[in-house]
């Protein structure tokens, strides 16, 4: 008779469940973060009023700074010389944006 080896648990050799592999996977590609995305543009067009809001919307939000990409270099320059303390200031004020630090702004590719 021979002598099997002990069957060792997925875990102990290093194995995980593949829904906690997917899971961290995408925090860690920041896909956590961009499927809030839908959320954070219904807000932003909520606060920013539709002028604004038809042509610009949220890119990332991480580590606090909101990157806003607008459709064009007028209103870019706009935003960010004239409006981004405004802006700040009334999305810090919604639950949403909590823990916005800055805004960042560049333009739509």
């Amino acid at each position: 008779m021979r002598d099997d080896p002990p069957v060792r648990r997925p875990r102990e050799i290093g194995l995980r469940p593949l829904g906690e592999m997917l899971h961290r996977l995408l925090r860690e590609w920041g896909a956590d973060e961009r499927a809030r995305d839908g959320g954070l543009c219904d807000r932003w067009r909520n606060i920013v009023g539709d002028e604004i809001g038809e042509h610009s919307r949220p890119g990332t939000y991480r580590n606090g700074v909101l990157t806003v990409e607008v459709d064009s270099a007028a209103l870019l320059a706009e935003l960010s010389t004239y409006c981004r303390e405004a802006l700040l200031e009334s999305l810090r004020a919604d639950p949403t944006f909590r823990g916005l630090r800055a805004l960042r702004f560049r333009l739509a590719g």
